[in-house]
């Protein structure tokens, strides 16, 4: 679905090496487990302090060697096998972790096919999705994409973008972060003027070192970046990576990271940090895309299923995943900026102006709800006057031909307090409800729950349609979203 796209599911197969002239207890690479996902032959160090710190960089000059790389803010290194047997950190009170990978989310690969075929795809560039950008341009604004880098292209050649290189190997299969980086910025981007510094931690295969990706964050926030939008990750909880990730937030730095694409209930990092903005994807519809990770860490939905982006080819192709949805609210995001609110400032404003989905509230599927941007636009126009059917929500795990209860959500997307509204369920047989709704303010929801018997075979289909309604005098200024018609239908 995602070209180099999130993570793999790894197995527990673990792999044991032995080095020469470690003793027992020691952090060199003694005898023991290595987790799979982790570099064969190298650890990541970190020093209590800085004197213990220089002093180990002074005891590896002397003997001719250096680390692979080193953080000097964070007083980390990555250390290959051959050093550790020369040089004993633990007689500088360091603290060992692997060094784990980092990779592009991968294609969803057990998600069911016929669902899959089932969403809908944008088929639009982010620009013409988002309908233009919001407000500002993003002129002014720095949007890292720590990322594979990205290639030249049309689409950006009006694009001032700064490169930095984690890997060593250019521009390799740079065809994920090329696309990334064209929902951000440029001519179809959803923040055409930003500015783009192009952080490639991903080589040619998509993989990366979590460590390097350590070093990007805290080189784009030392450089000047204002969001580092990361379509990556790695399960593991790695503890330079969340060093950096703070050390970016006490800066002001926005982080957005993507969700990730294996259908796990889990999310990997940066993306499961405390204020790192997860995002999940949703096709056209607004249905979540069926492939992305499921978490109460969710922040926000946004488009991931066939999105129009620059190929590294030069030419245009079409983008799926989580990869996809992260870079429109790095985008979005960028655009508020521009206007002159703070990154903590921009993202409020964005979390106030989501559409609930879903189950009511913040849920593992959506988050806060999905990305809205005619509701970021009209929030300064006073007097709006907008009942929405936002969502309709069944839990699957109710007994087919029971009795079971269904939650209908409505959503104030008006910008004025609302005095009451109705709500109608009408199934296709049976008797029709009405719900009374009371008052509400701008972007509150009220639910109501009915009660319906799910289907007891895939030959049944239960349907009905659920319509809010202001009261008499209010004008709706966007009728379409008053109406949701729906069909439960057991699957074989």
């Amino acid at each position: 679905m995602e070209s180099g796209a999130e993570i793999p599911s790894y197995d527990s197969v673990n792999q044991s090496i032995t080095s020469p002239g470690s003793t027992e207890g020691s952090v060199a690479l003694d005898r023991q487990s290595v987790p799979a996902n982790a570099f064969l032959g190298e650890r990541v160090l970190t020093f209590p302090d800085a004197d213990s710190y220089e002093a180990y960089l002074a005891g590896l000059a002397r003997l001719e060697l250096a680390p692979i790389t080193q953080i000097d803010s964070l007083r980390s290194v990555r250390v290959s096998r051959d050093t550790l047997a020369k040089l004993n950190p633990d007689d500088f009170g360091a603290k060992s972790d692997f060094s784990y990978r980092v990779q592009a989310p991968l294609p969803p690969v057990e998600t069911n096919p016929e669902l899959l075929n089932a969403l809908r795809p944008y088929a639009l560039s982010a620009y013409s999705i988002a309908g233009g950008a919001v407000e500002g341009q993003g002129q002014g604004i720095v949007v890292a994409i720590v990322d594979s880098g990205i290639e030249e292209h049309a689409l950006l050649d009006a694009t001032a973008i700064t490169e930095m290189d984690f890997t060593g190997d250019g521009h390799q299969q740079a065809s994920h972060g090329t696309a990334v980086a064209s929902i951000v910025a440029g001519r179809q981007g959803v923040a055409p003027q930003a500015e783009l510094l192009s952080v490639r931690v991903l080589d040619k295969n998509g993989e990366g070192s979590g460590f390097d990706l350590a070093a990007a964050i805290i080189e784009s926030v030392d450089f000047g970046a204002q969001i580092i939008n990361m379509s990556l990750g790695v399960y593991e909880d790695i503890p330079v990576l969340r060093e950096a990730v703070g050390y970016a937030q006490a800066k002001g730095v926005v982080l957005v990271a993507a969700a990730g694409n294996d259908g796990r209930g889990v999310l990997p990092y940066p993306a499961a940090y405390s204020g790192v903005l997860a995002v999940t994807a949703v096709d056209a519809t607004g249905r979540q895309a069926i492939f992305p990770n499921r978490s109460k860490q969710i922040d926000v939905a946004a488009p991931g299923v066939g999105i129009e982006v620059a190929a590294e080819d030069g030419g245009h192709s079409f983008f799926s995943g989580t990869s996809a949805a992260a870079p429109f609210i790095s985008g979005t995001l960028a655009t508020l900026m521009s206007e002159g609110v703070s990154g903590a400032q921009a993202v409020e404003i964005l979390k106030q102006h989501l559409n609930d989905s879903g189950a009511p509230g913040v849920d593992p599927l959506y988050g806060a709800g999905v990305m809205d941007w005619g509701r970021l636009r009209e929030r300064g126009i006073p007097e709006l006057h907008d009942i929405a059917m936002a969502s309709v929500y069944m839990d699957r795990r109710g007994a087919p031909g029971k009795s079971s209860p269904m939650l209908l959500t409505v959503q104030n997307r008006g910008t004025s307090w609302l005095p009451g509204a109705t709500l109608e369920f009408t199934p296709e047989t049976g008797a029709v409800q009405t719900f009374s709704i009371g008052s509400m303010q701008p972007g509150e929801i009220q639910t109501r729950e009915v009660y319906v018997s799910l289907p007891t075979s895939s030959d049944d289909v239960y349907i009905f349609t659920a319509t809010a309604s202001l009261k008499d005098g209010l004008v709706d200024v966007h009728p379409d979203n008053d109406i949701e018609r729906m069909r439960f239908q057991n699957r074989p």
